[in-house]
């Protein structure tokens, strides 16, 4: 280590102990007064380190000086305010299924990005204790000192990672790859799912499938990479996207047999006068099916924005947006199953740093429903950011008079407040007054400024069945943004 990385160094003053057995510390630098974590490593791969210092990977900490010095490595890195998803796990009794899910997706979009650097890095460690869950719910996965570069060599030479978490490749039966966070991924995914009791729900049998195929022995056998799970378990939108292929085949098949009939109608006709009126008779027959086709596909509409808006906050040296959306179904006489809400979110100069889906359940004829979540943005988002919100449809149903109705037939009441140091959780009550069991029912906070939407929350409620009332929590990380905020109710199955 040289003058000029010592003084930098220098500058970090040393506040709190993180961990003294693996000298991480909590320090605060003197000039800025930011808040860091400073850790010195035995063992470590000093050139992943350096090649991920100062690179903005979104679901991993921000690394921003690194130095070598007599056999050890002094890493500078962004602090994560949480707990880890160890600690996490623990203090549940009933993980709801949508949240594993969150994490498991959350995850698999950070190790994506990471497999994606040319070379790829593979984590190598990855476990509950290195994951850290963010106030927001937001998972972040913690510590390099395993990572390498996926390289061409033959087998693992030495076994770095923990036990229990580790893929057979890493006791030295092969080379640890990309599909070694995988088996990794697998053994985390199936701990979360010990926690939830919702065993008959369609999201935790295809989260259990994949739990399986992730920890198969042989690497050639598990998802070969983190998109493969993602399509995996996100089958609703690859389902819906089949049918609509399937629906448009099934139009232009109909049109080429009417303009087939049309030309053997034609053709067949002996005097010209005759072949004038049926060739008249026949076009105002095809005009006819093409007018009602259309009155159909019109009637088809997408579900409507009515509002949205979104607020920037804070979180240690994380930015978030935090968004609410009152989402409307126009059709009279036709469900919308499964709709997504795209989030395009710009910076200053009209750049696109970050695109976010929302998919929600169903939306009954002519009913709004709500939601809110947050955005995770990188470090160095600028707090001027603004989002474009667009309503994607995915399937049309055939309104049966059956379904249940978010607003009338899913009740929210004893609605209270709390405040802590770091946020506001807002309480209260959710009844199923609808004749079906719920497996997950979920409540939104949507927060205000003047009657004016500037952002939004969520929180889930498992296993709500017919005529049960439970409690809910939402925890409002954004609380300084608003003066006022609604709790409306929705579902998932």
């Amino acid at each position: 280590m040289d003058l000029n990385e010592k003084l930098s160094i220098s500058y970090y003053e040393e506040i709190g102990v993180i961990d003294a057995s693996k000298k991480i510390t909590l320090v605060k630098h003197q000039d800025n007064d930011g808040i860091f974590v400073k850790k010195i490593l035995n063992t470590y791969n000093a050139d992943v380190y350096k090649y991920l210092c100062n690179k903005r990977l979104s679901g991993f900490p921000h690394i921003y000086e690194v130095h070598e010095d007599n056999g050890k490595l002094i890493v500078i890195e962004e602090y994560i305010t949480g707990q880890t998803l160890e600690q996490y796990i623990a203090d549940q009794t009933d993980l709801s299924i949508i949240e594993i899910k969150n994490i498991i997706m959350s995850l698999c979009d950070s190790l994506c990005e990471l497999h994606s650097m040319n070379p790829p890095i593979v984590h190598r460690d990855l476990k509950p204790s290195n994951i850290m869950i963010r106030p927001s719910g937001m998972p972040v996965i913690l510590d390099f000192n395993a990572s390498k570069f996926v390289s061409e060599e033959k087998r693992d030479t030495k076994l770095l990672g923990t036990e229990g978490y580790a893929a057979p490749e890493q006791y030295g039966f092969g080379s640890s790859d990309i599909r070694t966070d995988i088996y990794a991924l697998g053994i985390i995914i199936k701990e979360l799912l010990e926690k939830c009791s919702d065993r008959k729900n369609k999201i935790f049998k295809i989260l259990d499938k994949a739990a399986q195929k992730c920890c198969e022995l042989s690497p050639k056998s598990r998802f070969q990479n983190v998109g493969e799970i993602l399509r995996f378990v996100d089958h609703k939108k690859t389902i819906s996207i089949i049918w609509l292929i399937i629906a448009v085949l099934a139009i232009v098949l109909t049109l080429v047999f009417f303009l087939n009939l049309l030309r053997k109608d034609s053709n067949s006709k002996d005097s010209d006068l005759h072949s004038e009126i049926t060739e008249n008779h026949n076009e105002e027959a095809v005009t006819a099916d093409f007018a009602n086709a259309k009155t159909m596909e019109d009637e088809k509409q997408r579900p409507v924005i009515k509002d949205y808006g979104y607020s920037f906050y804070k979180r240690g040296k994380s930015n978030y947006l935090s968004c609410g959306f009152e989402l409307y179904n126009p059709n009279d006489n036709y469900t919308i199953e499964y709709p997504e809400i795209d989030i395009t979110v710009r910076d200053s100069d009209g750049n696109i740093i970050k695109t976010e889906n929302f998919h929600m359940n169903q939306v009954l004829p002519e009913e709004t429903i709500y939601y809110g979540n947050s955005i995770f943005l990188d470090s160095n988002a600028g707090s001027t950011v603004t989002i474009e919100a667009d309503a994607l449809d995915y399937n049309y149903v055939v309104y049966d008079g059956k379904g249940i109705s978010v607003m009338d037939d899913l009740m929210i009441a004893d609605i209270s407040e709390s405040k802590t140091s770091t946020d506001k959780r807002i309480y209260g009550t959710v009844t199923n007054n609808s004749d079906t069991d719920i497996n997950t029912a979920c409540v939104y906070a949507i927060y205000k400024i003047d009657g004016k939407i500037c952002g939004g929350g969520s929180g889930y409620v498992d296993n709500l069945r017919s005529g049960a009332t439970k409690t809910f929590k939402i925890i409002a990380d954004n609380y300084l943004y608003y003066k006022e905020f609604e709790v409306f109710p929705g579902y998932w199955d």
